[in-house]
């Protein structure tokens, strides 16, 4: 189109639309379906500014070009964005996620969780008032999205109707995370019918051990026909399975069960000393060492099964035999992209992890080693989300860099490896770290352990095990011809 031709239009945020700036993130947008918000170079945002009904705006190829991705469309004069839309600045830095822990009560009593029935007089939960309080914190935040879990979430009276409020406040559930005792078609039609589409995440512990591991006479019929019905209901479906010498070998009858009920994905984690299981079953886990051989032999046998669901085995190695390539998860840098400004975990990073008490984690998994040593981060009932996300001690952890580790460690300074690992995984280091042990050693428990930079940034030893045992060629050699997305030189 020649100037002569060129028109003046005025347009507005599309209602799927909404435009944010952060601290380090200055010209974003949202979504409404996407997790997410996506950058802006400066000529977008620019233009995106005046879209608000008021200013006429030139024909353009980008203002072309933002109508047909569907950013901005043509509107009457005087016709503004949504108030969600409009554009908002946050003082703080980007946080997109909310894992929130709703209620730390459950129906089933698991050996290993200590949000079992059996502490149900020990457990805490949001009430109403208090849910919305934090989802409107949140919004105001500029949270876009949740992982709900529990205890079991839907065990909390209003679990739906704080499904619906996220909703209402124009923001996503990403994830689910249940056992699914409580699933029903009705249930799962309700979430469709105001637009809730999240990843259904149910936990299923192996065929013929599931109602061992669960401590429920019944589970694993039940969560198989929940399964399935979450499958025909047109949800995505993802397993969780703890893994241990319980049901270790029951591994690949479950991944064919699993891919025949047509999850999306299957993840195998291996079960953690955490005191309730060890109490109860003693030395049940797998050793590190042993857990890499037993899994990577798995990965390997179901590489060549011809299985077709992605297979996530925790903190060692995922695959995708639809392209038939893998990603082993302690190389957190391919060879020559060792980034040392990177968070220590990139999911910590982009996500406030809330517990059923209000406490903040810097991941959920930490919770039981914190609470062993007595110590505790902010407190949500105490401090409101904004002020955590300025200033906190959370923060400043979930905020380190992966250089800090190599300063502060010598060991990671002085490893060959570490350009690969970054430090690994702060849970796991925490969990079995020298400082831990020995000072369990000399004490008898953990409680009184002084948590500091120092201890959340020790090794973890287990990828200091995988890279110097050897277990990164050995994994290489199981999986065969399948293509290496994590290759080092090693």
């Amino acid at each position: 189109m020649d100037t002569s031709e060129m028109t003046k239009s005025y347009y507005r945020l599309t209602d799927d639309t909404a435009l944010r700036s952060w601290q380090f993130v200055p010209q974003a947008f949202y979504k409404r379906s996407e997790v997410d918000a996506k950058p802006l170079n400066d000529e977008e945002f620019d233009l995106m500014m005046l879209c608000d009904g008021e200013h006429e705006i030139p024909y353009s190829r980008l203002a072309d070009s933002l109508t047909g991705q569907g950013l901005i469309e043509p509107c009457k004069k005087g016709e503004k964005s949504s108030e969600w839309s409009a554009y908002k600045k946050y003082p703080h830095r980007y946080f997109p996620e909310m894992v929130l822990m709703m209620t730390g009560r459950c129906n089933y009593n698991c050996i290993h969780c200590f949000n079992a029935k059996d502490n149900e007089p020990l457990m805490s939960e949001w009430s109403w008032d208090e849910l919305r309080d934090l989802l409107d914190q949140a919004s105001d935040a500029g949270v876009h999205a949740f992982t709900i879990t529990g205890g079991e979430p839907m065990y909390h009276e209003h679990f739906m109707d704080m499904m619906r409020y996220i909703y209402k406040k124009n923001m996503v559930v990403k994830e689910l995370n249940t056992n699914g005792h409580f699933l029903t078609r009705e249930l799962l039609e309700e979430l469709k019918s105001f637009g809730c589409d999240p990843l259904i995440k149910i936990s299923f512990d192996g065929v013929g051990h599931h109602d061992k591991i669960r401590n429920f006479i019944g589970a694993e019929k039940t969560t198989i026909e929940k399964m399935r019905l979450v499958v025909d209901s047109g949800f995505r479906l993802m397993s969780q399975t703890q893994t241990n010498r319980i049901n270790v070998d029951s591994m690949m009858d479950t991944a064919r069960l699993l891919d025949d009920i047509g999850v999306v994905r299957m993840r195998f984690t291996r079960t953690n000393e955490v005191p309730r299981w060890t109490q109860l079953v003693g030395d049940a886990s797998l050793h590190p060492m042993e857990y890499c051989e037993r899994m990577i032999a798995f990965a390997g046998e179901y590489a060549k099964s011809g299985m077709q669901t992605e297979l996530s085995i925790w903190n060692l190695i995922n695959l995708d035999p639809k392209r038939k390539c893998y990603r082993l998860v302690p190389v957190m840098f391919r060879e020559g992209q060792y980034r040392p400004t990177q968070a220590v975990c990139m999911d910590c990073r982009r996500m406030i992890n809330v517990r059923s008490n209000g406490d903040l984690l810097t991941c959920l998994q930490i919770g039981g080693g914190l609470d062993e040593m007595g110590d505790r981060f902010e407190n949500l009932h105490e401090k409101k989300l904004a002020d955590v996300l300025m200033d906190s001690r959370w923060q400043k952890l979930v905020c380190t860099n992966v250089h800090r580790i190599s300063e502060v460690t010598e060991q990671c300074a002085a490893c060959k490896y570490f350009k690969y690992c970054g430090g690994g995984c702060r849970a796991v280091a925490m969990l079995i770290s020298d400082t831990r042990a020995d000072y369990i050693k000399t004490h008898g428990s953990a409680h009184g352990l002084p948590f500091d930079e120092k201890f959340y940034l020790s090794p973890d030893k287990t990828k200091c095990a995988f890279f110097h045992g050897g277990w990164y060629e050995r994994a290489v050699e199981a999986m065969g011809d399948w293509e290496n997305q994590s290759e080092i030189s090693v």
